[in-house]
């Protein structure tokens, strides 16, 4: 076997590299226009060239990603430590707004209460139990605190002052089966009384009992306290009706009422100790 067939392959790629060396050499011969041989030479070469430089740039990229991972981390770690102290900014001016709302609607309520003496308490202990039916509040005797004095917040009637303590009271809500408030149906004039119920207290509500029968009231309806009794001054909100149903008698109309006070969560409230 001659020298050519055993080095075949090796002559023919010695033959075109020399070739392509030529080539690239008469191709960067100046010109005034481009030869067939430089149009050639570009037509082969440029796409490798193109390649060569995306796998160049790409390398680059890489070792530049690399180099600078440091970098990246404490960036990383900056920009984390930055949005947990946004997300507590927002947490805190949500609650800031809450607060202002509150507050204005304590202030509220003190401009509608002017012709009354209030004392501000906040809740300190609830009997076991879902709901507010009774409460003990940090207000007592020593802040003028009486027996039977009502209890109200910014939304509306929450009870009167049960028990009196130096420094604390108990209340009881008015959705206590104990409890009953004289009221008007806003919208007719119908005179009739809520008063708690065993059952409905567990939903937090009461009921509306003694309502004429031809009396038009209709879900929805508004009740405020008529004045009447000696414990309510007149024009509290107590909350709104729900459903109207028959007394079981024939004679008289009752309503479920929704309380305008949620009664699961009440945490503060006004006290009014001089209604005359």
């Amino acid at each position: 076997m001659s020298f050519f067939e055993r080095n075949k392959s090796r002559v023919v790629l010695g033959i075109v590299s020399v070739l392509l060396v030529v080539v690239i050499a008469l191709s960067t011969i100046p010109s005034l226009k481009p030869n067939f041989v430089s149009n050639a030479v570009n037509f082969v070469i440029s796409p490798i060239q193109k390649g060569i430089s995306s796998v160049i740039n790409s390398v680059q990229n890489f070792f530049n990603v690399l180099f600078n991972m440091d970098e990246f981390q404490a960036e990383n770690e900056q920009l984390r430590q930055r949005v947990v102290f946004l997300e507590s900014e927002i947490r805190e001016t949500e609650e800031l707004k809450k607060e202002n709302s509150r507050l204005r609607s304590m202030l509220g309520m003190r401009e509608r209460m002017v012709e009354y003496e209030t004392e501000t308490a906040e809740v300190i202990a609830k009997d076991p139990g879902n709901w507010f039916v009774t409460f003990t509040v940090d207000k007592g005797s020593s802040s003028g605190v009486e027996l039977y004095d009502p209890v109200i917040t910014d939304k509306g009637l929450v009870g009167y002052v049960s028990e009196v303590n130096v420094n604390s009271s108990k209340v009881t809500s008015i959705i206590d089966s104990t409890t009953s408030v004289a009221a008007n149906v806003k919208r007719t004039g119908d005179a009739a009384v809520v008063e708690g119920d065993l059952k409905l207290q567990e939903q937090g509500r009461c009921r509306m009992v003694y309502v004429d029968k031809g009396s038009v009231i209709t879900a929805g309806d508004e009740l405020e306290t008529s004045g009447m009794g000696g414990i309510y001054p007149k024009g509290i909100y107590i909350g709104k009706v729900m459903e109207i149903t028959g007394d079981g008698t024939g004679l008289s109309q009752q309503a479920t009422i929704e309380p305008a006070v949620d009664f699961d969560s009440v945490s503060e409230v006004f006290i009014i100790i001089q209604i005359e």
